[in-house]
């Protein structure tokens, strides 16, 4: 049974050749704010014109947050969890009890920070400072792992007997609160409800929860996808022989994980802002469900080898494994001496060395022939699409999809049924934060030298993705230019040689290369960083312990088992991370709304310090959520013709309000709405339609469509004037303010707008009622005029 799943007629799928309406664009509204600045121009229309320009109104205001942290529970992360724990308060904290700061005389791009800050929400901040953005108080804090189990193999499942660990398929269930750490699947909700409980020792308990006892394929992109996003996420997935081609096929069922679907509702609210974090110290291994993509978690059982072509370029066509049939325009297998093994040509496989377990998942194309996970873009689309296709593993072709795969993204919804309207993809309230894999140096600004033990982490736009990711979707590939972010069995060129010295972060940010094994296999790292506790790997209780005896015996050169004088021991004293290629793929795709930090914290002992651990992550995140929560500033002027004086004002534009869910009960005659003209009502329906706001009602008749008039019903009233001047107008209606030409009180415009000159579209009701909650609004003007 399909959920979720959009009409999909053409009015749904394509923007119909209308020339009534070019450009349309809209933005949820909520009561909490009713204002917006302007920096661009727009000229004015009327609605009976046939050359309308229709844009966004940008000034959602922010009053809840779903915050959701998808943590990997493999190997290894126990002391990176902890690390997240001890930063939970600072991120709870400053989202409930935001800073007050001013701006720095001395520093046109700083803020200085009142000192103390106030101990609530409820206090005022001293003369000259403001809260950085509203208090939030209604937030949902989820928490999920990586661990999907074997996507159909014997790995991470039953099979593997007295081995096997429940932790391993928590198929994207969430982690509820108040059992401690573990896990709590009865818990209603499965989330933190801060409003309701505003318990700090909860969400570190859910963090800690997590534990390291999980699915060593770790899908960490996949697991937030699948809670989030997949409109049918799978309840079990079994073997099944595969037809004519034969061999076995994983098959997921028809039946649905119910339990994500009901999480996902009441988690995920459809006017909040939704943060994604996802903490992770290896590469991602999202296997596809199905066909026989489960080989690649197949234990006790090696890969074909790959073709020769590989070697140089495994983007090119002619790429593909050995046991595969020839591809026209390519040497057939069987002619490839790198496909010759024991038994032939074209059986080459590869051995239990080469194919170890552990590194399944590490650059199988090359390896292997195939890429038996999931395409990157796939999730870049499920961040940035209203619609998904699921007829295709990257979630594209939308326009053309068959109507049983096209569906509309969950997280662009309204799950709640109360017909509240939903966030969309171009309103900037999705973020993506991954704390991965990559040396903080490569990532984060220049040290200020008047504030050393301050890290800042760099935007996504400023970011050399050259640097730390290359380009790995060209053909051939082009490596990172550091090669510290290069996934490698083999020492690297450029980088301290294997045993090299002892351990200086300020030098190499792993330290120095070293020799990873071959069973179950391992990689050179990306970055090290000095524990909080250094660990004694001899002792019988010591897991997932990378420095244990036989580890010392093989003579690895692990720079994670060395001490200060450059000997080596049975006592770990830093932790470990990969390159995290996958995830910095999907943080680039995704662009601005993306959040880059290290999983290797720069200081991780001294706690009284600003970048103590994960600090500067939650500093960043913090940040960035920071620029969704405040008021945001339009980016268009009106044009205005006439004057107050004359008393012949005239704004040639309408604002359209779209109530979802009213449906015969549409009333446009309450004070501040009236009718829409019919000649915009098509225009919008259509637009409503295709951002995925018209779910499961093709024609969007149940919305209720009505202008906003002007505040007292015209440009030239006393009501208008007031709008115009007093805050807390009564007039129902609205205003456009633009103090810098003569029109309204510049103690209206919100100070962050005032330094680009801006102007405001001011919304008036003594009832708060304009424009509803929930509800979409357009603004149409004159295209002819716009400039």
């Amino acid at each position: 049974m399909k959920r979720n799943q959009l009409p999909t007629s053409p009015s749904t799928r394509r923007r119909a050749s209308s020339a009534v309406v070019a450009g349309l664009g809209a933005a949820s509204v909520a009561v909490a704010l009713m204002s917006g600045c302007l920096e661009r121009p727009v000229a004015g229309i009327e609605p009976r014109t046939t050359n309308v320009f229709v844009d966004r109104i940008q000034q959602n205001a922010v009053d809840k947050i779903d915050l959701l942290f998808m943590l990997d529970n493999s190997r290894s992360m126990a002391d990176k969890q902890t690390l997240l724990a001890a930063a939970v308060p600072d991120l709870v904290n400053r989202l409930t009890n935001p800073r007050c700061q001013q701006q720095d005389p001395d520093d046109a791009n700083g803020m200085l920070q009142q000192d103390p800050q106030p101990a609530n929400a409820d206090a005022d901040c001293d003369a000259g400072f403001k809260r950085e953005f509203p208090p939030i108080a209604d937030i949902h804090i989820g928490v999920l792992t990586s661990s999907l189990g074997g996507h159909g193999a014997d790995a991470c499942s039953a099979a593997m007997g007295t081995q096997f660990n429940p932790q391993m398929v928590d198929m994207a269930h969430l982690i509820g609160p108040g059992v401690g750490t573990g896990r709590n699947w009865a818990a209603t909700p499965a989330f933190l409800d801060w409003g309701a409980d505003p318990n700090i020792s909860s969400f570190t308990a859910m963090v800690q929860g997590a534990g390291e006892n999980g699915c060593g394929f770790e899908a960490s992109l996949e697991a937030w996808y699948r809670f989030l996003m997949d409109p049918e996420p799978y309840a079990s997935i079994a073997l099944e022989p595969c037809g004519n081609a034969g061999g076995q096929c994983a098959v997921p069922s028809e039946a649905v994980d119910e339990t994500v679907l009901a999480q996902r509702a009441a988690f995920l609210r459809p006017d909040s802002l939704v943060a994604i974090i996802m903490l992770t110290d290896e590469n991602d291994c999202s296997i596809i469900d199905g066909s026989q993509n489960y080989l690649a978690a197949k234990t006790n059982f090696n890969l074909p080898k790959s073709t020769s072509a590989c070697d140089t370029n495994p983007n090119d066509p002619c790429c593909h494994s050995c046991g595969m049939k020839p591809v026209s325009g390519c040497t057939a297998p069987v002619d490839d001496p790198k496909c010759t093994g024991p038994n032939g040509p074209g059986t080459a496989t590869h051995s239990q060395d080469s194919d170890a377990d552990n590194v399944r998942c590490w650059q199988q194309k090359r390896r292997f022939g195939v890429d038996f996970l999931y395409p990157v873009q796939r999730y870049v689309n499920a961040l940035s699409q209203s619609q998904l296709c699921v007829a295709n593993n990257d979630l594209s072709g939308v326009a053309d999809c068959a109507d049983a795969d096209l569906f509309a993204n969950p997280l662009y919804s309204d799950l709640t049924g109360e017909g509240t309207g939903s966030r969309t993809p171009d309103g900037g309230l999705v973020f993506f934060a991954g704390i991965v894999g990559v040396p903080w140096d490569l990532i984060s600004e220049d040290s200020d030298p008047d504030d050393p033990e301050k890290l800042v982490y760099k935007n996504a736009q400023s970011i050399d993705w050259g640097v730390i990711l290359g380009t790995p979707e060209t053909s051939p590939p082009i490596a990172p230019s550091n090669p510290i972010m290069l996934e490698s069995r083999d020492a690297r060129q450029g980088l301290l040689g294997v045993g090299t010295g002892s351990v200086d972060l300020d030098i190499q940010a792993n330290g120095h290369e070293w020799i990873p094994s071959t069973s179950p296999g391992d990689l050179q790292y990306a970055c090290i960083f000095e524990l909080t506790e250094a660990r004694d790997c001899s002792q019988p209780d010591a897991v997932a312990c990378d420095c244990e005896p036989q580890e010392l015996d093989r003579g690895s050169n692990n720079p994670l088992c060395q001490a200060d004088d450059g000997s080596y021991s049975t006592t770990q004293r830093f932790g470990k991370a990969f390159p995290g290629t996958r995830h910095l793929e999907v943080l680039r795709g995704y662009g601005a709304n993306s959040i880059v930090a290290s999983i290797c914290p720069r200081n991780a002992t001294d706690q009284s310090r600003p970048d103590y651990g994960y600090r500067p992550a939650v500093d960043t995140i913090i940040t960035r959520l920071a620029d969704a929560l405040q008021v945001r500033c339009l980016d268009r002027e009106v044009a205005v013709t006439g004057s107050e004086e004359n008393g012949d004002i005239d704004i040639a534009c309408t604002l359209v309000e779209a109530r979802p869910g009213l449906g015969s009960a549409c009333n446009c005659a309450s004070p501040g709405r009236d009718f829409s003209a019919p000649e915009v009502l098509p225009v919008v329906k259509e637009q409503l339609a295709e951002q995925g706001r018209c779910e499961g009602d093709p024609g969007c008749e149940n919305f209720c469509l009505c202008d906003i008039t002007p505040a007292g019903g015209d440009f030239n009233n006393s009501g208008y004037t007031e709008c115009l001047n007093v805050d807390e107008s009564t007039a129902p209606g609205w205003c456009y303010v633009d103090p810098y030409n003569g029109r309204g009180n510049i103690d209206l415009i919100p100070e962050d707008c005032r330094l680009a000159e801006p102007r405001l579209l001011k919304f008036s009701d003594p009832n708060n009622d304009l424009p509803a909650n929930g509800s979409t609004v357009f603004i149409a003007c004159l295209g002819a005029n716009t400039e």
